[in-house]
């Protein structure tokens, strides 16, 4: 499991290039209100992901 200070970590290294690409005219920000939707809408669905969160982080990747 991770420490507090692990998962900050991870989640800024997952945001930082969004935010990034939002500064350069990229659909950073809506990237990932979109992709949050998708996965609030999975969820909703009852996925049988253990970790959503790496789900998210996947497909952000991508």
């Amino acid at each position: 499991m991770l420490t507090s200070t692990e998962a900050v970590r991870r989640a800024l290294n997952t945001l930082t290039p969004l935010l990034r690409n939002e500064n350069e005219q990229r659909p950073g920000l809506h990237a990932l209100a979109l992709q949050l939707q998708r996965l609030a809408t999975d969820l909703g669905e009852l996925a049988p992901w253990r970790k959503p969160g790496a789900v998210l982080a996947a497909r952000l990747r991508t």
